[in-house]
């Protein structure tokens, strides 16, 4: 069972207003987190999509298990081409992929466990997580739709994917609302980071 990551890490962070990966976590940055917390799972592929900083970023990970790969289209802004791009470079023997929030750093490894459980207890197409009947990141999709997510494009989104699949997808129930949470806004971060 080969399940790797890709984390969208290609967003402008116009509300942030500076970059959302570079944050301060703990005594790392955000994406460092959100790596760190894939890897200690048994994500052994992990690949970041980067956009505007992506040298920054890339500086930042050269001690981490993951690859990094350029969105081109990263000032379109649309997480499609993201995940696109990030599908494009995972190693042949990819079964599926983690589709990952760089933004999420309040990501948990039980969690991140529980949905690859489900991914081999399951033939679904689709792993998503739940938190009181709304669903969040990260979710897993299965090879077999990787075709159609490379023929998006926007408008659609990757919420109206998930929607138009609704019927193959197996849902995890967590008891955390941290799968709902990302970076946003300073407000976020200032509410969120660790003390």
């Amino acid at each position: 069972m080969h399940i790797s990551g890709v984390v969208l890490a290609a967003g402008l962070s116009k509300r942030m207003g500076r970059s959302k990966m570079l944050l301060e976590w703990g005594d790392e940055t955000v994406i460092e987190h959100v790596v760190g917390v894939l890897s200690d799972a048994g994500v052994r592929e992990i690949v970041v999509v980067t956009g505007r900083d992506e040298q920054l970023l890339i500086s930042v990970l050269k001690e981490k298990p993951v690859s990094c790969v350029f969105n081109s289209r990263y000032k379109e802004d649309a997480m499609i081409y993201s995940l696109q791009r990030g599908i494009s470079a995972l190693s042949e023997h990819a079964e599926g992929a983690f589709v990952v929030l760089g933004d999420q750093p309040q990501l948990q490894i039980d969690i991140v466990e529980q949905l690859i459980q489900a991914y081999g207890e399951t033939d679904a197409e689709l792993i998503v997580p739940s938190f009181q009947m709304r669903r969040g990141h990260p979710w897993i999709v299965r090879h077999t739709l990787w075709n159609e997510i490379m023929q998006l494009s926007p408008p659609l989104t990757l919420r109206e994917f998930l929607n138009n699949h609704s019927e193959q997808i197996h849902y995890v129930c967590v008891n955390s609302e941290s799968i709902l949470s990302d970076l946003d806004t300073p407000d976020d971060y200032s509410r969120q980071k660790p003390k």
